[in-house]
């Protein structure tokens, strides 16, 4: 549970699904949580497009990930979610997928130097 590539889904409404974008054991349990939303015309966040193939079965459209809504989290608290029932455990996103995310992660505006200062080194 809870490393980098860990991947959720909400199970509260818009029930979107979220990833871990830094790796917990490098920043005492602490972790860079992102999540993905329809990519709209009044969407900020362009850095990282994503389509179905990205993570078949479990994208069915275009799909932007929502840096400018990352959340910082910690192992315990993600505990907490999956014991409650409000997140659920997805398969892990495709390696290739990963890397895309944190890339646009890097270069995204919306997300400040301290989250980026979580991602793993290139």
């Amino acid at each position: 549970m809870g490393k980098l590539g860990s991947t959720y889904r909400c199970n509260l409404p818009p029930r979107h699904i979220w990833v871990i974008i830094s790796n917990p054991s490098d920043h005492e349990g602490r972790f860079l949580f992102v999540n993905f939303t329809t990519r709209t015309e009044r969407c900020l966040d362009d850095a990282c497009i994503l389509e179905p193939g990205d993570y078949p079965p479990f994208l069915t459209q275009i799909t932007t990930v929502a840096y400018s809504r990352f959340v910082f989290g910690d192992l315990a608290g993600l505990k907490t979610l999956l014991e409650t029932g409000q997140f659920s455990e997805m398969p892990l996103i495709p390696p290739i997928t990963l890397q895309k995310i944190i890339s646009g992660a890097r270069s995204t505006p919306e997300m400040p130097k301290a989250a980026k200062s979580l991602l793993p080194h290139a």
